[in-house]
């Protein structure tokens, strides 16, 4: 089995509205096998429900994949979802954990 573990995770870019609880945030997680020293990154977009509900007032619409929706920007929530995320992505071979992993992000190759 190949157990993915998040080796690293990056705050790439943070806007944040009038108040604290407006506020979107792109992380790069750099996830890898477990007991090797390389990673791929995959990027996770993290918003707050006003942000989310201010963009869809201007767009209309948001797509969904690789977003985090959270009250508050809280970096050590998101790592340790992130963290369990990826318990349930174990896979025979690396190629299926990505594939697994995409569910839930982008990954730098899509």
């Amino acid at each position: 089995m190949v157990y993915p573990e998040l080796k690293e995770l990056i705050l790439f870019s943070k806007h944040i509205g009038e108040t604290n609880d407006d506020f979107f945030a792109m992380f790069e997680a750099e996830i890898g096998p477990t007991n090797e020293d390389w990673s791929e990154t995959f990027t996770f977009n993290v918003v707050s429900p006003k942000w989310l509900h201010k963009s869809l007032k201007t767009s209309g619409i948001e797509i969904g994949h690789g977003m985090l929706i959270m009250n508050s920007l809280n970096v050590t929530l998101i790592d340790t979802t992130i963290k369990k995320l990826l318990s349930q992505c174990e896979r025979m071979l690396w190629e299926e954990v990505v594939f697994s992993i995409c569910r839930y992000a982008r990954w730098e190759y899509e």
